[in-house]
């Protein structure tokens, strides 16, 4: 399943952009980040661990980056939420396979990450959103899915 904490709902825009990032980060073995702003990569890069993999990533384009979505194949530690967090970066979107509860709190409290999810959306599992300290569950419909399925 997935679980989105903060921010507005997810555009058809975000959840294309979203797949496209974790489906990419997801071809490689070692530890993997990329950034995607409208369809494009912005940058995407190994590295021997994900704060590696992601300063590498940022490099590629920094300008471009700027609000994009950052995904990671490996689990978004504490080292690698204090990374995103850094002064001048916003990010919309983060998306990875877990977050540890320190990376949650620091995230939570940061104001350069939008949203951030665990595991691939785009699946019709359960998402779990929690927007101004209140909890939902949603699943996604079948029209929904098959929709975005086509969109990709």
């Amino acid at each position: 399943g997935a679980e989105q904490v903060g921010g507005k709902e997810l555009s058809y825009n975000n959840l294309v952009d979203l797949d496209a990032a974790w489906q990419l980060v997801n071809e490689f073995q070692c530890a993997a980040a990329a950034i995607i702003k409208h369809t494009n990569p912005c940058g995407c890069a190994l590295g021997a661990d994900p704060v590696q993999a992601f300063r590498r990533a940022k490099e590629g384009d920094p300008v471009s980056a700027f609000g994009g979505i950052v995904a990671f194949n490996r689990p978004v530690t504490d080292a690698v939420a204090s990374a995103l967090c850094e002064k001048y970066q916003k990010w919309d979107i983060i998306v990875a396979p877990s977050f540890d509860e320190d990376a949650l709190e620091r995230m939570e409290n940061s104001k350069t990450i939008e949203k951030y999810l665990g595991h691939k959306f785009i699946t019709g599992y359960v998402a779990v959103k929690r927007a101004e300290h209140e909890n939902f569950k949603r699943v996604i419909s079948s029209w929904e899915r098959e929709f975005l399925l086509f969109a990709v």
